[in-house]
């Protein structure tokens, strides 16, 4: 009801915008009639220019304040001037000047003009590799101190900035369980199971490289201390080891390291040929007993493949204590040292904070860590994830990184316009005002990573509607005829959301799949209840 009131109160359009895209020149032309102006007008960009010019141009020649000028959502929030042109124009949204909108219209030279942001790269749109290729490039990336601080989304966003320097990236994920895969861990413990394209049961962390480096990755690229040793049982009931007394060290760090090494050379990106560089996550925290095998396989590694092709992150926790703020490095200095003492030297330390890092901070994380005051990187708490790629670049990441694994930046026309769209992405999640609630009915809502894809796959479907998404979180066992006894409030709370999602069209709430378990409820139960009784006020 209240979307329908804001479309009954909307101003009508009294010009238009003609946006015509020129994908070979890689620019954009928009010709804007309005009233105010003599003649039509024509503005030309880069498609990789931010629409903040355009702005600033065009409220000149109206004789407007700079501010007067915004592109208008569906929805009707307010877009960032921050999005680059080749995000930013598309079917529904219309400009406003002062009072006024005004309609798009498109020209397009055999493009789609919905967005390809969301979309995986075809073979045909990705360059194959010669045959005299460089060797290939290792970023490990481990963790100290606590767990989840982020070693994932670390990962992914150095997948992004490779990618984004025109390399091919890979992905592999190390969990240092004794689980062959994830597929029968509590979704409680570890978060959800992510099914991936072969059907293989991994950890979530692997969805989160998907997404954001549009792979398509394997079972055998989630790596385990289950797996790890199955294989090498299954070598010394063949007799492979002739005999010898199977050990940690050599037998199974030699396995590890012939996995990673298998494993980096499969495309996963739709090319033909291996990928460039391989960014790999070693779970848990150093120190740990379980992950010391890894530990030491990728110290071997390094010598096996050569130090010039191998680099380190250390993602560790800087708390700030008291109210006074201050930020304390005792905990990081320790981390490093196990790190160290284990045989591997961090190149850059990923320091986690609430707040960015004062300088000060740095430079003595770099005097007791061994590590340049320039490759001590802050990573503060940000509005969304999608900017942690952004925060990164914006301190020299890139560069540095590039230089440290001696590769020169292969940026042309597509890894600028990729570049853009993340940058458009990161500022369009922060422009949405206008909310869309759906509830999600489940037996796991008390931790929201045991649904994560359900969670990203309705956030990603928020963005292309542009809405900011809102999830009712609602516990299954709360709709039971047990739960109406033990805890009625929990019980009427419970059906009073339920009842509120199903009456408030269009969007019904969604049933994730349910483990089975004596308190499993019928969902017709769930979808009839409301018809029963009185709809809610």
């Amino acid at each position: 009801r209240a979307l329908a009131a804001m479309a009954t109160t909307q101003p009508t359009t009294v010009g238009e915008v003609v946006v015509t895209r020129d994908l070979d020149e890689g620019g954009i032309e928009l010709t804007v009639h309005f009233a105010a102006l003599p003649t039509p007008r024509v503005y030309a960009y880069p498609l990789t220019d931010t629409l903040s010019q355009f702005f600033r141009e065009l409220a000149v020649d109206v004789a407007l304040q700079p501010d007067a000028v915004e592109l208008v959502a569906t929805s009707g929030s307010t877009m960032s001037k921050g999005m680059a042109h080749s995000f930013a124009w598309k079917p529904g949204r219309q400009l406003r000047i002062g009072q006024a909108l005004l309609r798009l219209s498109f020209v397009e030279a055999g493009v789609d003009s919905d967005s390809q942001l969301l979309r995986r790269p075809t073979s045909s749109k990705l360059p194959t590799i010669s045959s005299d290729r460089a060797p290939m490039k290792y970023v490990v990336v481990t963790g100290g101190v606590v767990s989840g601080l982020g070693k994932g989304v670390t990962a992914s966003s150095l997948g992004v900035l490779l990618k984004q320097a025109g390399y091919r990236v890979t992905s592999i994920k190390i969990d240092p369980y004794l689980n062959v895969d994830a597929g029968l861990m509590s979704p409680f413990e570890h978060g959800e199971v992510f099914v991936l394209d072969d059907g293989g049961e991994a950890d979530l962390d692997l969805g989160n490289y998907e997404r954001f480096v549009n792979l398509s990755l394997t079972r055998d690229h989630n790596i385990t201390t289950g797996k790890i040793y199955k294989s090498c049982i299954e070598r010394e009931r063949r007799g492979d080891y002739l005999g010898k007394t199977v050990q940690v060290v050599p037998h199974v760090t030699d396995c590890i390291m012939e996995w990673i090494e298998r494993v980096a050379h499969l495309p996963t990106d739709g090319a033909e040929g291996p990928p460039d560089c391989c960014v790999i996550e070693l779970g848990g925290t150093v120190g740990d007993i379980e992950s010391s095998p890894f530990v030491e396989a990728l110290r071997q590694f390094q010598f096996r493949v050569g130090r010039e092709n191998m680099c380190f992150f250390h993602v560790s926790l800087v708390p700030i204590i008291g109210v006074v703020g201050e930020e304390k490095t005792k905990p990081t200095q320790h981390s490093v040292q196990q790190l160290r003492a284990a045989g591997l030297t961090p190149d850059f330390l990923v320091c986690r904070s609430g707040a960015p890092l004062s300088s000060a901070t740095k430079r003595k994380l770099a005097l007791f860590c061994h590590v340049p005051p320039e490759h001590c990187l802050g990573v503060h708490d940000v509005s969304n994830i999608y900017r942690v790629p952004l925060l990164l670049n914006h301190q020299g990441t890139t560069k540095r990184l590039l230089s440290r694994l001696d590769l020169i930046p292969r940026v042309g026309s597509i890894e600028k316009h990729l570049a853009a769209e993340w940058v458009s992405l990161a500022e369009l999640v922060d422009s949405l005002t206008v909310p869309v609630c759906i509830a999600v009915v489940g037996k796991y809502t008390g931790l929201s990573d045991a649904y994560l894809s359900v969670n990203k796959s309705l956030l990603h479907a928020s963005f292309a509607v542009e809405r900011r998404l809102r999830i009712e979180w609602i516990d299954s066992s709360h709709l039971d005829e047990a739960a109406k006894a033990t805890d009625r409030a929990a019980y009427d709370l419970a059906w009073t959301a339920l009842a509120s999602a199903l009456l408030t069209p269009p969007l019904p709430p969604l049933f994730p799949f349910l483990f089975s378990s004596p308190q499993a409820t019928d969902r017709a139960a769930y979808t009839t209840w409301p018809g029963q009784h009185s709809p809610l006020p």
